[in-house]
C-alpha cells in the first residue's frame, strides 16, 4: 500500500532561503515513486518579512508543480505551525516536517519514506544533520568542525533533530495533554517565569520525550542514509544563545510534563561531555570534548543565574544567528 505524503514547513522570516528549499524539495521528490500523492503546506507562523510573495511565486511555476503547494497562516510558534499543518492537509499519510533554512539532500526524503514504510512499529524517523562552514574557519568554528568529525564516536541519541523528520499518520501525541490544565498545577510566578502559557516551543525536545513516554524508545530512529545540512554557530555567543534555548526549553517541558522527566535525564537522552571511544585524531578528540564540556558549562550558567534567579527577561528573543 502507497501512503500519500504531506510535506510540511514551518516558516518565519525565511525570504533569503525559502525558494532554495522548496527547489530542493521538488528536486529531492523526485526520487519517489510517481504514484505516491504528494501536498506541501507552507505554514507562515509570525511572518513579517518578504516570504509569502516568495511562496506566492512559486506556487504556479512548473518547477514545483508537483509539490501541490498551499500556503496557510498560525500563530507564532514552530509547534503551533506543525499542528496547523496537520490539522489541515487533505492527504491522510505519512507527514514529513522540514526547517525552511536547511539544506536538503536530493535522497533524503526518499529514505525517510522508506524507513517508515519498512518499519510499522516507527513513529518518527529523522535526518542525520551534518555542518556546512564558510570558508576560512574562525578559531571557534575549527572547534565546533573536529565535534562533528568525532561525533560518530559518540552514542546515537535517543530523541530526533526536528530539522528534517517523518511521523506516521496518527492522532497528536501531545492532544491527550490538557495544557490549561496542567498550567493550573504550577505556581503562577513560575508561570510567568517561563512562560508556561505559550505550551511547548521547541518541537523536537518535547515530541521526542512524548513519543518515548507512549511507544518506547524504539520508535524513534535517525536514518543516517538521509542527510540534511545547516550553517552552525560562528562564534561562542550563538553558541551559548542555542544552549541557553535548550536549557531553558527543558526546564519548560520537565514542569509541564513531570512524566517526561526520567525519559530527558535518560541515557539516551543525555548530552555526552566525553568521548570513551578510541581514536588515533587525540587533538580532535580534544577539541571535541572541549566544546561538549563549554556546552555543560553553559547549561549550568543558565540554570544557576537564570532559572534560579527568575531572570528569562530576553528569553523570548532567542535565536540562533542564520549565516546563509
Amino acid at each position: 500500500m502507497i501512503s500519500p505524503l504531506t510535506i510540511g514547513i514551518p516558516v518565519k522570516n525565511e525570504e533569503n532561503t525559502i525558494s532554495s528549499t522548496l527547489r530542493a524539495l521538488d528536486n529531492a521528490i523526485k526520487y519517489l515513486d510517481k504514484r505516491i500523492p504528494i501536498e506541501t503546506i507552507v505554514c507562515l507562523n509570525g511572518t513579517t518579512d518578504n516570504t509569502q510573495a516568495i511562496i506566492e511565486s512559486y506556487k504556479n511555476r512548473a518547477l514545483c508543480k508537483r509539490l501541490n503547494l498551499s500556503i496557510v497562516r498560525s500563530r507564532a510558534g514552530k509547534l503551533l505551525a506543525e499542528r496547523k499543518i496537520a490539522r489541515v492537509r487533505k492527504l491522510h499519510g505519512f507527514i514529513l516536517y522540514c526547517d525552511a533554512d536547511t539544506i536538503i539532500d536530493k535522497r533524503a526524503i526518499k529514505e525517510l519514506y522508506a524507513s517508515v514504510c519498512k518499519n510499522d512499529n516507527l513513529r518518527v524517523a529523522c535526518a542525520k544533520v551534518l555542518p556546512i562552514f564558510n570558508k576560512p574557519l574562525n578559531n571557534f568554528q575549527k572547534i565546533m568542525k573536529a565535534y562533528y568529525e568525532m561525533r560518530y564516536l559518540l552514542p546515537v541519541r535517543g530523541c530526533f533533530h526536528g530539522r528534517m523528520f517523518i511521523v506516521r499518520d496518527a492522532d497528536d501525541v501531545l492532544e491527550q495533554y490538557d495544557i490549561a490544565e496542567r498550567i493550573k498545577r504550577v505556581p503562577r510566578n513560575t508561570v510567568r517565569k517561563l512562560y508556561l502559557d505559550k505550551g511547548p516551543i521547541c518541537d523536537d525536545i518535547v515530541l521526542s520525550a512524548a513519543i518515548v513516554h507512549k511507544y518506547g524508545q524504539h520508535a524513534i530512529q535517525r536514518v543516517h542514509t538521509a542527510k540534511v545540512y545547516f550553517y552552525p554557530p560562528a562564534n561562542r555567543y550563538d553558541f551559548f544563545l542555542g544552549v541557553r534555548r535548550y536549557t531553558i526549553e527543558m526546564q519548560r517541558i520537565n514542569t509541564l510534563f513531570p512524566e517526561f522527566v526520567s525519559i530527558n535525564n535518560s541515557k539516551p537522552f543525555e548530552r555526552p561531555v566525553k568521548i570513551v571511544k578510541w581514536t588515533m585524531f587525540r587533538r580532535k578528540k580534544h577539541l571535541a570534548e572541549t566544546l561538549m564540556e563549554f556546552e555543560y558549562f553553559l547549561s549550568n550558567i543558565v540554570k544557576m543565574y537564570e532559572l534560579e534567579t527568575n531572570n528569562l527577561e530576553l528569553w523570548e528573543t532567542v535565536e540562533s544567528s542564520k549565516l546563509h
